[in-house]
């Protein structure tokens, strides 16, 4: 049900039956911003950490390892984090996908 001045949903009575929560639109939207801004953040510092470990990792591999092992050790540490960056970026895309899913913005 609507009102007819703001356009708002009416909160519905205590103690009477609704499928779906009410959400305030303000409380509602300030949310999903700040879900937008970690999502962001983490985007960003999940692959950039993961990259920070394999260079730290490489780095005592080519000082510590021995020569023989250094070829096959980098290509370890560099390929796990390739694939760990892949799998935290998409994870983190399909988390927003449901999100804006659930919100009814995107089709399908």
């Amino acid at each position: 049900m609507k009102t007819t001045t703001s356009g708002y949903d009416v909160p519905p009575a205590k103690g009477s039956y609704t499928r779906e929560p009410y959400y305030y639109p303000q409380t509602h939207s300030a949310w999903l911003t700040a879900f937008f801004i970690v999502r962001t953040v983490f985007m960003v510092l999940g692959p950039s950490a993961v990259s920070g470990i394999a260079v730290g990792a490489t780095a005592v591999i080519l000082t510590q390892a021995d020569p023989t092992l250094h070829h096959s050790l980098i290509t370890l540490v560099w390929g796990t984090a390739v694939v760990t960056s892949a799998v935290i970026v998409t994870g983190i895309l399909l988390l927003g996908r449901q999100a804006t899913r659930e919100e009814g913005n995107v089709d399908s």
